[in-house]
């Protein structure tokens, strides 16, 4: 039985000089059939300005195509590969010329990753960055090139937006989005460039999934964020791609780059759409008494396309530090809306004496089926008399899909907590987000525990959703405990959600407990909460809510002890209502 061949051999490589690189040889294919073929040899390399780069030699079947020779004009194309290899990659651009594109893979075979510029002083590589080569049948496409970073000079050099990725062959994933380049400073005056976007992914092949999105240029040097590329669409029955990350902010003021958008998903039928990026990262001040950048928004999910579930919504940032005693933080971005809502982000914290912290992001709306992001929680006042800030509002719940819940309200130090954000609203048959909690205030006679959010009311009617429970009010340790939150409206049918129990401080008065939401047509009315237990006066009870036609009122809550007399639950309708001293009913 005969043998395979051995492999072939390298081809040679081309001859360096100054004028035009040569083309390198072809490797040769090995006898007998089964051996893999050679790889292509390097191009040769040009030096001079207007000298251009031989082109890499293209593989035997199974080879990888060579190397594409650098030159003072323009970098060489990479090699073909063979049925199975790799293409080359990309000769290096210059001063003055183009970036070589990468090579076009075999069948089966990657394509060619697209060169880089050269970081040179002065200008950027004038002719572009290369492209990624085409995949071949089943291989994925090249990636794009790194766009060029702005380069010091007498003119300002601008960071290059990354180069889109190239198109994955049949079963061939799409290239991946070349990252933004930096900007480059004006060495004379200081002033900076604009910031590269990341290059958006290329497409699948049939069943191939969608590239990803780069990711924009970090604001170190420039007067923006880059933007993060979208993800490509993937192929019939492929995936999409992921949208690339948004640029975080640097040294100058701004907010973080915004994210990506996900690739749509493929038909026939599709796989799921590819994944929202996460927001770049709010700047953060070196500078006193600068505000703190806003965090960048979260990327979006694919759309669903034809039974393919969208892609989860990316982060909110997280806002900023703000550096001066008095300065405020700033507000986390906005989750993105997907099958699931991303989550807000987190407010930045206040400065150290007397800044407010930012309030919380909100969360992402969910798609059909799904949740809504969460709210983020409300940063912590200062040490002076100041609040704490709002906790961030639960995304809303796409069809059938319950809302995200409230952030919890932020402590105060000697001021008021800050409120417990509103639970999202659910969709059709999804279930409303729960309130948060409110802050706690900490110290001193003044400090007021923070409202407990109120609970989201349920979707719209026909659903049967259950509203939102309210948030439980802060404690104290000297002042009055908070209020309970009420409870959301249930949707038809659905129970309303009870009110949150009045905070308890150690010394003083217990706030009232929330009241029971009301609730449509059948549904029960939520339970009023109880009130706080007071160091020296029970809270009283909240109401029970209304009963919708032919439904049961709630229950009030019930009054709790101090220590004098504790107060008795208002009456909740029809309900039983609580007793004087916290006793049990019926009394």
């Amino acid at each position: 039985m005969a043998t395979g061949g051995g492999n072939g051999g390298i081809g040679g490589r081309g001859y360096d000089y100054s004028g035009t690189g040569s083309v390198a040889r072809f490797a040769v294919l090995a006898s007998g059939g089964a051996a893999t073929g050679g790889a292509g040899g390097l191009g040769g390399n040009a030096a001079a300005l207007n000298g251009v780069g031989g082109a890499g030699g293209d593989g035997g079947n199974g080879g990888a195509g060579g190397l594409g020779g650098s030159g003072g004009y323009q970098g060489g194309a990479g090699g073909k590969g063979g049925d199975g290899g790799a293409g080359g990659t990309g000769g290096a651009g210059s001063l003055t010329g183009a970036a070589g594109t990468g090579g076009r893979g075999g069948n089966g075979g990657a394509g060619g990753t697209g060169g880089n510029c050269l970081d040179l002083p002065g200008a950027n590589c004038a002719g572009g960055i290369g492209a990624g080569g085409q995949g071949g049948a089943g291989g994925k496409g090249g990636a794009g090139g790194v766009g060029a970073n702005g380069t010091p000079g007498a003119q300002i050099g601008d960071g290059a937006a990354g180069v889109a990725g190239t198109n994955g062959g049949v079963g061939g994933q799409g290239g991946a989005g070349g990252r933004g380049g930096d900007a480059g400073t004006n060495l004379a005056t200081g002033a900076v460039g604009v910031n590269g976007n990341g290059g958006a992914g290329g497409a699948g092949g049939v069943a191939g999934a969608g590239g990803n999105g780069g990711t924009g240029a970090d604001n170190t040097t420039g007067v923006n964020s880059g933007i993060g590329g979208a993800g490509g669409r993937g192929g019939d029955a492929g995936t999409g791609g992921g949208g690339g990350n948004g640029g975080a902010a640097g040294s100058t003021a701004g907010g973080g780059g915004t994210a990506g958008t996900a690739g749509a998903a493929g038909g026939l039928p599709s796989g799921p759409s590819g994944n929202g990026g996460y927001g770049g990262h709010g700047y953060n001040p070196t500078t006193s008494g600068a505000a703190g950048g806003q965090g960048g928004r979260g990327g979006d999910g694919g759309n669903i396309g034809n039974g393919g579930q969208g892609g989860a919504g990316g982060n909110g940032a997280q806002g900023a530090t703000g550096t001066n005693p008095s300065t405020a933080g700033s507000n986390g971005g906005t989750g993105g809306g997907g099958a699931t809502g991303g989550n807000g982000g987190a407010g930045g914290k206040g400065g150290s004496i007397s800044g407010d912290g930012g309030a919380g992001g909100q969360g992402g709306r969910g798609g059909i089926g799904g949740t809504g992001g969460n709210g983020a929680v409300g940063k912590n006042g200062s040490l002076l008399d100041l609040a704490g800030q709002t906790g961030g509002t639960g995304g809303a719940g796409g069809v059938g899909g319950a809302g995200g819940v409230g952030g919890a309200g932020g402590d105060a130090v000697t001021g008021v907590g800050g409120v417990g954000g509103t639970g999202g609203i659910g969709g059709v048959g999804g279930q409303s987000g729960n309130g948060g909690t409110g802050g706690q205030g900490l110290l001193g006679v003044l400090g007021i525990g923070g409202i407990g959010g109120d609970g989201g009311n349920a979707g719209t009617p026909g659903a049967g959703g259950f509203g939102g429970t309210g948030g439980v009010g802060g404690a104290n340790a000297s002042g009055s405990g908070g209020s309970g939150g009420s409870g959301g409206s249930g949707g038809t049918g659905g129970q309303s959600g009870n009110g949150g129990n009045g905070g308890a401080p150690a010394l003083g008065l217990g706030l009232l407990g929330g009241k029971g939401g009301s609730s449509p047509n059948g549904g029960t009315g939520g339970d009023g909460g109880n009130g706080g237990t007071g160091g020296h006066i029970g809270g009283e009870g909240g109401d029970g809510g209304a009963g919708g036609a032919g439904g049961q009122t709630g229950v009030g809550g019930q009054g709790t002890n101090g220590s004098g007399a504790g107060s008795h639950g208002s009456q909740g309708g029809s309900g039983a209502h609580g007793c004087v001293g916290g006793a049990t009913p019926p009394c």
